[in-house]
């Protein structure tokens, strides 16, 4: 049997309501004994798997800052690998594409795979797909899924999905479901072994080195990273500036942003203050090179620093753990654009 080093952060599959099942409130212990019995009880083939289980926090993840993700870092920096068959996190569903992004940044050339698991609603309640996430999980690692991080979750259509950590999307309003470039269902009888996840180096393999386990070089995570989001009425002369190292702009569906002259509400606005600041402004996703519409040319040409391939999780990501090691200007740029598999 496996032996599994199982990490309990919190979130809904660490959390209980009241008798009207409201009121969630993560109690770590408790889900523990339950998500663990119950896997005991399921008649997998690896009930018998041996879990390493450990308490690095207990909140909701809605309530994830950069302070609770360093605690993350903290624990997470001195594991020895090697010493697993894999690690399941149990994490809450709102924050869950960024903490998988951020571990796909700093955990690249991982020795096995690392899962982060999730549930829909408590673990106790009928309905709650949790119980399903972290059975497969603790399967897939169990028959030799490679080294690399993942998601595990069953969508409404009654499929577990296989993610990689570094495409994970945030679940949209309204739906209980996750999405990610390249996802695919998971058979019940498929074998971790058989799936061999798309190379996410370039060619020319660039990034490698540059990423292999930053998590044994990262310090500690700062709130010096602004994350945009544009909108029709958006004031950029309403955003503060001071402590900010690197601002992570989004752009509408077809790579545009508002780039009508230079007042308030246009991203040219926000460009020229950030130039006068020396704030790096990286704008996702975008192409490089002569744009569809001329707001993109515009916004390249004032300075807007193009990316294209990656997730806006993990740009943001990239971006935090660059300003973290101390990075700025060109080597941030480099570092953030070296992210493998980017398109920029």
């Amino acid at each position: 049997m496996g032996k599994i080093l199982l990490v309990f952060t919190g979130g809904t599959i660490c959390s209980f309501g009241d008798e009207n099942n409201r009121n969630r409130r993560p109690d770590v212990d408790r889900a523990e004994r339950l998500i663990v019995n119950r896997f005991r009880q399921s008649g997998s083939e690896y009930a018998g798997t041996e879990f390493t289980t450990v308490q690095v926090m207990n909140v909701l993840s809605e309530n994830m800052t950069a302070e609770t993700w360093n605690t993350l870092i903290a624990y997470l920096r001195d594991v020895d690998y090697r010493a697993y068959d894999g690690v399941i996190i149990a994490h809450g569903t709102d924050t869950l594409a960024y903490t998988a992004a951020l571990l796909s940044v700093m955990l690249r050339g991982v020795d096995c795979p690392v899962i982060l698991v999730s549930s829909q609603l408590p673990p106790d309640t009928e309905g709650a797909n949790g119980n399903a996430n972290f059975r497969r999980s603790v399967e897939l690692i169990c028959t030799g899924l490679p080294a690399g991080v993942y998601a595990v979750y069953r969508n409404s259509d009654g499929v577990v999905y296989l993610h990689r950590g570094d495409r994970l999307r945030q679940c949209v309003p309204y739906s209980d479901d996750f999405s990610s470039a390249g996802m695919f269902g998971v058979p019940e009888t498929m074998q971790g072994s058989e799936i061999a996840p798309e190379p996410i180096c370039s060619p020319d393999g660039k990034g490698g080195s540059r990423y292999a386990m930053l998590i044994r070089r990262l310090g500690e995570l700062r709130n010096d990273v602004l994350l945009v989001k544009p909108y029709v009425g958006l004031r950029y002369d309403r955003l503060l500036l001071a402590h900010v190292s690197a601002i992570v702009h989004e752009t509408y569906h077809a790579q545009t942003a508002c780039a009508d002259g230079m007042d308030s509400v246009s991203l040219l606005y926000l460009l020229d203050r950030c130039a006068g600041e020396k704030i790096p402004v990286f704008v996702t996703p975008m192409e490089s090179g002569d744009g569809i519409y001329v707001t993109g040319s515009r916004i390249r040409e004032a300075g807007g620093i193009p990316l294209y391939g990656m997730t806006t999780e993990v740009v943001y990501a990239c971006v935090m753990v660059g300003t973290a090691l101390g990075l700025q200007d060109r080597e941030l740029k480099q570092f953030v654009e070296e992210y493998p598999g980017v398109k920029s």
